[in-house]
């Protein structure tokens, strides 16, 4: 189910803080892991298009 606009998801919003604590840790590997994790929910579960390079 789609949020609508301006609604907050809670997924979205854990993995974006567990990205900021792991790269205030200087744990820059496990900062990329939630940016990737990020990236994949809101293709799955918001409809983003695909992240290209």
């Amino acid at each position: 189910m789609r949020e609508r606009e301006g609604d907050v998801c809670g997924a979205c919003a854990e993995l974006s803080e567990r990205e900021r604590r792991a790269e205030a840790a200087y744990d820059y590997s496990a900062a990329t892991d939630y940016r990737v994790l990020l990236v994949r929910h809101r293709e799955a579960a918001h409809g983003a298009p695909p992240h290209t390079r």
